[in-house]
């Protein structure tokens, strides 16, 4: 948020948690890592497809500040995606083209720094007009010989909703640690604006060789016969298609009073749910 580093925060405030055989849901808020968000907050299910295969939804919540930065990153090996036009940045780094790989240029050095840290991300790819649903694809190499044999390992981050800026770069893993790998390709996604609210919505899907999800996309959300969804933090919901026919709409809201219709299909009125 706004360019810096979080406060520290020993102990967050898990809101709800369930082990259910077929969603795994945890809900944490973090309400003092930044002083400028009213609402810093991640809830994050599991989803089971078949006694194989599981994917996650994952909506993180940002209220406050005015510039906002989600990362992620998956394991070593390459990456490509779909529904993005990503031009290279020749020079420099994330924090900027004039800006060298560990050139420090936002806040004091030491242990006392709380700056953005973009300078120790190199190799930058960016795309200033992103579609409103696009994927990043990690194509997983078996960096620690955990596999007996070379298997088509991936994992598939799906983005829905408007960001203003998608951007890959190279993030470098202490090399301290023998084996470590050289890189590992990082995904940013970054908004702007005044008393920002955001709802970072991602369908996170790991698979080995033929994926499982045939479709993500965004569903409608109404209240009272008008649009909601799209219009802050407030409720989200997504629709999953998988190849083996099956259709997942997981929904996530703030208010549990508020009765929702999603894809004028069904009401919910809750917190967490999926259908």
């Amino acid at each position: 948020v706004d360019e810096r580093k979080q406060e520290q925060q020993w102990v967050a405030e898990p809101k709800h948690f369930d082990d259910g055989d077929m969603v795994k849901l945890i809900d944490v808020e973090a309400p003092l890592v930044y002083p400028q968000t009213e609402l810093y907050k991640r809830t994050t299910a599991m989803i089971k497809v078949d006694d194989e295969h599981s994917y996650a939804v994952d909506f993180f919540r940002v209220k406050g500040g005015e510039d906002h930065h989600f990362s992620f990153h998956g394991a070593e090996g390459t990456v490509s995606t779909e529904g993005l036009n990503l031009v290279d940045q020749p020079t420099g780094t994330y924090a900027g083209p004039d800006v060298e790989y560990a050139q420090r240029v936002d806040d004091v050095s030491g242990s006392g720094y709380m700056g953005h840290g973009f300078h120790y991300l190199k190799n930058v790819e960016r795309d200033s007009n992103p579609s409103s649903q696009f994927s990043v694809d990690w194509d997983v190499v078996d960096t620690w010989n955990a596999l007996e044999e070379d298997e088509d390992i991936h994992l598939r981050l799906t983005m829905l909703g408007d960001v203003d800026e998608v951007a890959l770069a190279d993030g470098v893993p202490p090399q301290n640690k023998a084996g470590n790998p050289e890189t590992l390709r990082y995904f940013i996604a970054h908004r702007t604006g005044t008393d920002l609210d955001s709802i970072f919505t991602s369908v996170i899907e790991p698979y080995k060789a033929d994926r499982y999800i045939a479709s993500s996309e965004a569903a409608t959300v109404k209240a009272d016969g008008e649009i909601v969804s799209g219009e802050g933090s407030d409720v989200r919901a997504v629709k999953v298609t998988l190849t083996n026919g099956r259709v997942d709409y997981i929904i996530s809201a703030m208010n549990p009073d508020v009765l929702y219709t999603v894809d004028d299909k069904f009401t919910f009125k809750g917190l967490f749910g999926v259908y």
